[in-house]
């Protein structure tokens, strides 16, 4: 089999939230040429098959990147010690992450969906302000 050339960025509906909310994780194959998947739940990152991750989810949208260093999903997985976090930690934090360690592509911000719901919360406490004053 051949070297793995590329990793791609998948974003899913996340299982058991609203549908406005997305989950993104990294796909990738493994030496039998069978698409899995690294990415960090709330109980840690995980290494799952392509078909198990899937069950109850769909595809929104799919970037793939050319491998430019070292991916090894079994280190990456064994390294990462740091706990979920909704705020500092999430799953887009560390997709993110692995793109930008693996491929040399800067991923800003890290967590755009982290950054859209910061900004619908100032919108809604601003607006809460001038309807009181």
């Amino acid at each position: 089999m051949k070297q793995q050339q590329n990793i791609t960025l998948i974003t899913t509906n996340a299982i058991g939230f609203p549908p406005f909310v997305f989950h993104r994780a990294i796909k990738f194959y493994d030496t039998e040429g069978n698409p899995v998947i690294i990415h960090r739940s709330t109980s840690g990152v995980e290494i799952v098959d392509y078909g198990t991750f899937m069950k109850g989810r769909h595809i929104i949208s799919q970037e793939e990147y050319p491998i430019r260093y070292t991916f090894d999903p079994i280190s990456i997985m064994q390294k990462d010690d740091k706990r979920f976090d909704w705020m500092n930690n999430n799953c887009e934090d560390f997709a993110y992450e692995v793109v930008e360690q693996t491929t040399g592509k800067p991923m800003k911000p890290h967590s755009p969906q982290r950054c859209l719901w910061i900004g619908i919360t100032a919108v809604i406490l601003l607006l809460m302000i001038l309807v009181k004053l």
